[in-house]
């Protein structure tokens, strides 16, 4: 069954393990930026209640929380601070 995630990610030349997994859960999110009704996109994924879509979709909206926070993170550790008055500071990307 992985196979076919496997050659997508050799043909997109995504260097990380691409399980089955990965593209159900990135198809349902990107139908939810659409706007998608969830009804047929639960129907797509094999199941019989909107819930476990839902339920789906509430685990990908926390690992996008967490990999944004880890990002605005990063960013703001790499700013560097400059004092131009006592009033006022200016952030700017270090480099």
């Amino acid at each position: 069954m992985n196979k076919c995630p496997k050659i997508i990610a050799y043909d997109t030349e995504i260097e990380k393990k691409l399980i089955t997994y990965t593209i159900r859960l990135s198809w349902t999110a990107i139908a939810k930026y659409l706007s998608a009704s969830m009804a047929p996109v639960s129907e797509g994924l094999g199941y019989n209640s909107i819930t476990t879509t839902e339920i789906y979709l509430k685990n990908f909206e926390n690992a996008a929380f967490d990999q944004i926070n880890e990002l605005a993170i990063v960013y703001t550790l790499s700013l560097s601070t400059i004092s131009l008055n006592h009033s006022q500071t200016l952030l700017f990307p270090s480099i």
